[in-house]
């Protein structure tokens, strides 16, 4: 090599040069910004080479020569490779910080398509799926650890809201056992307020499963304000030392025909009206009986609002299916359950409304389904703030409504209004009218606030 040659590779060294062992100059541009990252000790993929095989070093380039890009010397002939040992999942896993904080739901092929695109590397949907874990603990906390931390965000949320109650219950048989959490119940004082204040006294109670590496289930109680809006009373269980037993005004509760909640809705709340949910009890109903008529049926005599109309439609259905046997009919399959749980007709006047279907807490359900599968503290505090938004989107929107009636219920008004077209009231002289209209005659009563046709 003569001596204009080594004063040409001094120069290009001062550019940020990697030296090749085999010959040829070719410069080489790097557009990706992962070369400019700083390279720390954990993060060392530096040779990959052998005997008779090309001899790289990597070196950051703003760090090492402050420049944007380097130039590799001399011609190279290997090949791309996507497999590197150390692309381990812990090192993805801070890659991919940003994107699982932008995007929690972000997919495992998501995550595989961004490391062959940004790192030249294939990884497994397993490798794939601890990356987004790790990613995931790394920013909201490791689920076990946030167990251990209950105790302090129930003392927090004690020491900020007075009136909240949060109960734990935890399983250790000795003193030097470690506790096992076992269910928690998260009563916020502002829910419980606004509740006891303005909201009916309907509550529907449902239930979901939790997504997180420790599964569980989640109780919810929900109420209805006056504008007919899902309102949350709370999560878990304890509602009779959170809410009292109704005895001023009498509770409704409403659910899914889920085993043993009849008997200790009961127990816990003696003389308090129940119903189920006529969609899940109708789910149960066509898996046994596949006439589209019997299907028609079931909802004319579940939803019939007076006695009359209910015997009717009751009747119908035996006649539909008559008796064969000892096989169950569709009627007998009803007559088995107590009337006041799925009738209409059957519904008490506690609440003043009727209705049959548990559509708040599958509501409600869809309304934290993006935290079902975050650790508890997390779901906890997304419960909280999510509430606190939601609580005020609507004292903002009645107070610049400011009308003296709910939005809601002045609709409701005004479809009544629009059908009392095709009625005609007679006025008896003392509290009641006889309104004739849509093929009956019925009974009005002004001071007890009720009608013949057991409709709200």
């Amino acid at each position: 090599m003569n001596k204009q040659q080594q004063q040409h590779e001094e120069a290009q060294g001062e550019e940020s040069t990697v030296q090749h062992q085999h010959g040829g100059d070719q410069p080489i541009g790097l557009d990706s910004e992962e070369w400019n990252e700083p390279v720390t000790a954990d993060e060392d993929f530096l040779y990959s080479s052998d005997e008779n095989g090309p001899d790289y070093s990597y070196f950051n380039a703003s760090v090492e020569f402050n420049k944007p890009n380097f130039e590799l010397k001399r011609e190279h002939h290997c090949g791309r490779e996507y497999t590197n040992k150390h692309a381990t999942s812990t090192y993805l896993s801070r890659k991919f910080q940003e994107k699982v904080r932008d995007d929690p739901n972000c997919s495992l092929d998501g995550i595989i398509n961004d490391a062959r695109r940004r790192f030249m590397v294939n990884i497994s949907s397993k490798k794939a799926y601890r990356t987004k874990r790790k990613a995931r603990e790394a920013i909201k906390g490791c689920d076990m650890e946030q167990y251990e931390r209950l105790w302090d965000y129930a003392a927090t949320v004690r020491q900020s809201n007075p009136d909240s109650h949060i109960a734990i219950q935890i399983d250790r048989r000795s003193i030097e056992e470690r506790a096992t959490f076992q269910r928690l119940f998260d009563g916020l004082g502002a829910l419980k307020k606004g509740f006891l204040a303005g909201c009916r006294p309907i509550i529907g109670l449902d239930g979901c499963f939790l997504k997180g590496p420790f599964g569980g289930q989640l109780l919810a109680a929900l109420g209805m304000d006056e504008n007919d809006n899902m309102f949350p009373i709370g999560i878990a269980i304890e509602l009779i030392t959170y809410i009292g037993r109704g005895n001023v005004v009498p509770y409704t509760f409403i659910s899914d025909r889920q085993k043993g909640l009849v008997h200790a809705i009961e127990e816990l709340f003696p003389g308090i009206e129940h119903r189920f949910c006529l969609k899940h009890l109708f789910e149960n109903f066509k898996a046994k009986f596949k006439d589209s008529e019997l299907r028609e049926l079931f909802w004319a005599t579940a939803s019939a609002t007076n006695g009359d109309d209910f015997k009717r439609a009751l009747n119908a259905l035996e006649i539909a299916q008559p008796q064969n046997g000892e096989n169950l009919t569709a009627a007998g399959w009803l007559k088995r359950l107590p009337y006041y749980l799925w009738s209409r007709a059957h519904y008490g006047m506690a609440a003043k409304t009727d209705i049959s279907v548990n559509n708040l807490n599958e509501s409600f359900n869809n309304y934290i389904l993006k935290a079902r599968d975050e650790p508890i503290v997390t779901f906890l505090e997304f419960f909280r703030r999510k509430l606190m938004q939601r609580l005020t989107l609507k004292r903002q929107g009645m107070e610049k409504y400011g009308g003296k009636l709910c939005l809601n219920i002045v609709e409701k008004l005004a479809k009544s209004v629009e059908n009392s077209r095709h009625c005609i009231a007679i006025f008896d002289s003392i509290e009641s009218f006889e309104v004739d209209g849509f093929n009956r005659t019925s009974v009005v009563n002004l001071q007890r606030r009720s009608c013949s046709c057991g409709a709200f």
